[in-house]
């Protein structure tokens, strides 16, 4: 019945638009309760005969980023007939490219307010928790020539593989609760993590001196940001901090002086049922560079899935290579296998490149007479097999 009077209305009314709303009215909605138009207004005012105000139009371009990434050129199009006006209120057609320029330079000056105070409105309204934060830096390319920008819009390391690409390095500080970004820096596109995270830091707590605890936030970020040397000032600064480390020699020593039984089962779950379970085991840690060391909480984690996945690799680089020396002993006597060095240049060739690693795992004897290899002869190395094993995950 209902699809039957649905029928005869659409036969009897003459429709003059449809509009497809979607997300926007859940979207404008958001934006409209955390203030975001008056906050572009705050520090970027419409002029008094200005048609659609600079909170309105920005306010639009971020509607349309969220639904339709549309060219700015069209923007006014789709504002019509996805029925925008219908919530927002302004006339589509003034919504032209000029107009979005417009808005652009008049708030490009004040991007850093206009985001500290929408986060913060966000913070306030939906409860976000600030007891841990995530650091880290990406890349932004670009296409074409930036002759005045050559010195910042530079080639650099890509993180989203468009290596050879000119960019920019923007840092990130999002929250671990609901991945809100709190604050974020440009740099150069060759700039690394590890030499910027400090600045943009201390710039991010002076900006959120207010709402965040510096004795109480964790910060969180990968061994390519928080690095030895930035590990050790953050900790001289009292700032609380989670990260990877990479691994010296003193450090291996003592993660693989931890015994099995120390570890105990983590209560984290990744989201994907495959995932397996992770153990975990705390120890303290020196780290050192220079003249500069801090004694800092380390915690040793191992990855069920990843210890599988680590001594299957083992296995197969153990087969594979015994495959090759097998190959290599079935060819003594014959052109290039005949002297020692020819045999050795060989078994270099055997663990070049991936399995270099594991040389230390095997030992090898070439055995010759009167200056001619008769015979090779290999075994694994016990310890080396158990220390891969147990470093294994």
């Amino acid at each position: 019945p209902c699809a039957f009077l649905f029928m005869v209305i659409a036969m009897t009314v003459k429709i003059k638009h449809h509009f497809h709303l979607g997300i926007l009215p859940l979207a404008y909605s958001i934006l409209s309760s955390l203030k975001f138009p008056q906050i572009v207004e705050r520090y970027a005012p419409s002029g008094p005969k200005q048609i659609v105000s600079n909170g309105l139009t920005l306010t639009s371009v971020v509607l349309n980023r969220l639904t339709a990434a549309d060219p700015l050129y069209k923007v006014d199009s789709w504002a019509f007939h996805s029925g925008l006006h219908l919530l927002v209120p302004i006339d589509p057609t003034k919504l032209n490219d000029d107009r979005i320029g417009r808005t652009f330079d008049a708030v490009s000056e004040h991007l850093a307010p206009i985001f500290l105070d929408f986060s913060r409105n966000v913070i306030s309204q939906y409860n976000v928790k600030l007891s841990e934060v995530h650091t880290d830096g990406t890349s932004l390319y670009f296409e074409g020539v930036y002759e005045d920008d050559e010195e910042f819009i530079t080639r650099g390391y890509s993180h989203d593989g468009h290596q050879g690409k000119i960019q920019v390095h923007p840092l990130l500080v999002t929250t671990a609760d609901g991945g809100l970004p709190l604050y974020y820096s440009l740099h150069p596109g060759n700039a690394l993590d590890k030499k910027i995270l400090l600045p943009a830091l201390g710039a991010f707590i002076e900006q959120y001196k207010n709402i965040v605890e510096q004795d109480k936030t964790i910060i969180i970020g990968d061994r390519g940001t928080i690095s030895k040397k930035n590990a050790i000032k953050m900790n001289k600064r009292g700032l609380k901090f989670l990260g990877a480390v990479k691994l010296d020699g003193k450090l291996k020593k003592a993660l693989y002086s931890i015994p099995e039984d120390a570890f105990r089962e983590s209560t984290y779950r990744p989201a994907s049922k495959r995932g397996g379970l992770f153990y975990v085991a705390e120890i303290p840690v020196e780290l050192s560079v220079g003249k500069e060391s801090v004694r800092v909480r380390g915690i040793a984690v191992i990855s069920e899935n990843k210890r599988k996945n680590d001594i299957a690799a083992i296995n197969r680089v153990v087969a594979t290579v015994q495959e090759g020396l097998m190959s290599i002993k079935a060819k003594l006597g014959r052109r290039h296998y005949r002297e020692v060095k020819e045999v050795k240049a060989q078994i270099r060739k055997l663990f070049s490149r991936r399995y270099k690693k594991y040389r230390s795992l095997f030992d090898i004897t070439i055995v010759e007479e009167e200056g001619r290899v008769v015979d090779l002869r290999w075994s694994i190395r016990k310890d080396e097999e158990s220390r891969l094993r147990k470093a294994a995950g």
